[in-house]
């Protein structure tokens, strides 16, 4: 693209497109209305999932050190990722003003468990990522997290939580279709790093395990607000499509390893997603 169209343009056009919308939809902390909670609405469970998801949005900071130091010879990345960690940043705020303002947290046994969640690490597999990795990665990691703030959403009868989870989860899908186009980009030009993500397929997992020492229940109740595991599987899996292409997709439904994961994480039928089954 020659200089003169580039004139006005934000580092890239595709950096322009994405930060022009992230200030035309940047939502502020006073649009949420903490006062207004009507804690008749709320479950156990739902506490319970918004601290999980709250404890996993904390740790954005480690997070966002290991992407600067990956890509900071790449400006277009690297000025996604201060943006990114931004909203991210506001995703904890929200979830954590929130929690405080039902009343029904202990507040320093959840200052202990910030301050243990935030020493811990972000993750040993991650931190070996390829660029292709890390951006296949990261893209379905916003994908689920986008679909469970969605979800969520959806379920729960708690207006002011309903519209908090409505804005957090546009956010996520917005982050996702960034990795989504630097994905495509890398695989553009290095078709061979294809086999390097069906390898990070195989290992993914979301980040929370690594740095949340109850995971395991938290996970356990942020799941039970997806109303379809199945369908959002499917959202998941068409994501993926688009960053391999369908060729390779059906490469890796004839493949047990890849059917048998999606199987047992989603229960999900990979040749069927496909047209295979």
């Amino acid at each position: 693209m020659a200089l003169e169209q580039l004139r006005g343009t934000i580092i890239t056009p595709a950096f322009h497109r994405f930060f022009k919308t992230h200030e035309a939809q940047m939502w502020r902390m006073d649009d949420m209305r903490f006062d207004q909670i009507d804690r008749g609405l709320l479950t156990e469970d739902e506490i319970v999932a918004v601290r999980g998801a709250m404890l996993v949005e904390s740790h954005n900071p480690v997070y966002t050190q290991v992407l600067l130091d990956y890509f900071r010879h790449d400006h277009e990345m690297a000025a996604f990722i201060v943006t990114w960690s931004y909203e991210e940043l506001k995703h904890y705020l929200a979830l954590r003003t929130y929690l405080e303002a039902t009343g029904m947290v202990d507040l320093v046994d959840l200052e202990k468990e910030l301050t243990e969640t935030r020493a811990g690490p972000w993750g040993d597999d991650e931190r070996n990522f390829t660029a292709p990795q890390s951006f296949a990665y990261t893209m379905l990691q916003e994908e689920i997290t986008g679909l469970f703030y969605h979800g969520f959403a959806q379920r729960t009868k708690e207006p002011t939580l309903k519209r908090m989870l409505q804005i957090i989860g546009k956010d996520e899908y917005r982050h996702c279709q960034w990795y989504l186009y630097k994905g495509k980009k890398s695989l553009q030009h290095n078709p061979q790093a294809l086999e390097e993500v069906d390898d990070l397929l195989l290992r993914f997992r979301m980040p929370g395990p690594s740095f949340m020492k109850e995971y395991d229940r938290y996970g356990a109740a942020m799941f039970r607000q997806i109303p379809s595991a199945i369908n959002s599987g499917r959202q998941v899996m068409s994501k993926l499509k688009d960053l391999v292409g369908f060729g390779h997709m059906l490469r890796l439904a004839a493949d047990s390893r890849y059917r048998n994961k999606l199987s047992e994480e989603w229960g999900v039928d990979l040749k069927k997603l496909v047209g295979l089954g």
